[in-house]
């Protein structure tokens, strides 16, 4: 290979590198974004989830109670 082909080499691997990622930027950005809102709406909207249970049966929900006495 030559000088010259070597230049045509290069500038084709670059110009089909440049192709196959241009799906991938996009699939980055949106889920950077995504990924973002989801972020702030942990911080912005918390839920807090409380789940008063006793443990002799009689408000048990969804969870085995396995507990010797």
């Amino acid at each position: 290979m030559n000088i010259e082909e070597l230049k045509e080499y290069n500038r084709l691997v670059i110009e089909a590198s440049k192709e196959v990622s241009k799906p991938w930027k996009w699939t980055t950005i949106i889920l950077s974004i995504l990924l973002g809102g989801m972020i702030s709406l942990y911080f912005l909207c918390p839920s807090e989830i409380v789940v008063d249970q006793t443990f002799d049966g009689s408000n048990s929900i969804m969870t085995t109670n396995n507990q010797k006495g």
